[in-house]
């Protein structure tokens, strides 16, 4: 079966309202001609069911691996992707990355775009990191810290070092200068 279309940035606003400050999706309230007369109830009826339990509620509460979604005509969507279609009238050719890592801070001040290795370079250290510090991990053998990065998909040794402390300095300037702002 063919995907849904995606649903228009016009017929979003339509449907929900943003505010920027809170990150908050709102339902509106809908008019009757969104509704159809069925078996059990007339579109009046319908309409009138869905305002009193929908509009003017939150709306994208749902959480799915860590991200606010909600479903709309029947496809699923990123309220992040929503928030962004809503406020800028197109839906976003890239990723959006949230600045802090937080997926649920929807804020418009904590959203940007980004490209798949962009957003990939904004994440925290791995869980499995033993030296507290992103890109660096112990040498036994030479009893040394090493410093590493990554950029479009090739490792880069940054050096040996004695002490943890000196080889996350050396990850941080590293990534400064080939990440900018999106050097986490």
């Amino acid at each position: 079966m063919a995907d849904k279309p995606i649903i228009t940035p016009a017929a979003l606003r339509e449907l929900l309202t943003y505010d920027p400050e809170t990150g908050e999706l709102r339902w509106k309230e809908r008019h009757v001609s969104l509704f159809r007369d069925d078996a059990r109830w007339s579109a009046e009826q319908s309409c009138q069911r869905w305002n009193t339990r929908y509009a003017d509620k939150p709306a994208f509460t749902a959480i799915s691996t860590g991200y606010r979604v909600g479903r709309l005509r029947g496809r699923n969507y990123l309220a992040h992707r929503v928030i962004w279609a809503l406020v800028y009238q197109e839906w976003p050719p890239e990723l959006i990355d949230h600045i802090d890592n937080n997926r649920i801070n929807n804020r418009l001040s904590n959203l940007r775009r980004a490209s798949e290795s962009q957003n990939r370079v904004n994440t925290h250290k791995r869980s499995d990191n033993s030296s507290g510090y992103k890109g660096v991990w112990w040498k036994p053998n030479s009893k040394r810290w090493v410093a590493e990065i990554h950029m479009n998909r090739t490792k880069y040794r940054l050096g040996m070092f004695k002490t943890a402390k000196e080889a996350a300095d050396a990850y941080c300037d590293a990534a400064k200068r080939l990440h900018g702002e999106f050097a986490k």
